[in-house]
């Protein structure tokens, strides 16, 4: 198997050195313009579109097949030995059509595109994701019912956001509360 010249930016003919996933600066800021990397997330607050019947039979479908429900943790910033969770419902395909429509029909989320430069049979890989908990509870009440593989990791996420899901900042978050969300998030894994 020949693998693609990482040396060189992923866009057919083009000799650049690669700055930004695999792209030079020039095709990576074209893409950018055009919306296929990291278009922009919508506020914080938004709620799910409400969807029809089908339309969330449809989209629980596609998340049950080719999506991740759960918890990442991250480092938490203003604690030292501290992380924080946040929900997150993720569909990752090589098909545009599918993440537009996952995207402008909920009207949630962001979509990204990872380029495949490391081998030349690969293709890119569009991502949608819905990271903010009140964004992942409103999209879960809708599809969890339609959900098969996925529905625990849904019902698990609803609890989160209606029991752990808020900031506490610099007050800190209480012990029991902190407790919950670890073993919210082993639970997801």
């Amino acid at each position: 198997m020949e693998r693609h010249n990482i040396r060189n930016c992923a866009e057919a003919g083009c000799d650049r050195k690669p700055i930004v996933r695999g792209l030079c600066r020039k095709h990576y800021d074209n893409y950018y313009r055009k919306g296929l990397i990291a278009t922009k997330q919508l506020a914080e607050h938004k709620q799910c579109r409400e969807l029809t019947e089908t339309q969330a039979a449809y989209i629980a479908g596609i998340v049950d097949g080719e999506g991740h429900v759960g918890l990442c943790r991250a480092k938490d910033n203003h604690m030292v030995s501290s992380y924080s969770y946040r929900p997150r419902v993720v569909v990752e395909n090589t098909n545009k059509d599918v993440i537009d429509y996952l995207y402008t029909t909920t009207g949630l989320g962001r979509v990204h595109l990872r380029v495949a430069a490391a081998h030349k049979n690969w293709r890119d890989q569009y991502i949608w994701c819905v990271w903010c908990v009140s964004q992942t509870a409103s999209l879960l009440k809708q599809i969890a019912h339609f959900l098969i593989i996925k529905q625990e990791q849904a019902k698990l996420l609803l609890e989160f956001a209606e029991r752990g899901g808020k900031s506490y900042g610099n007050a800190g978050m209480p012990r029991d509360l902190r407790s919950y969300q670890e073993a919210a998030y082993e639970q997801c894994k």
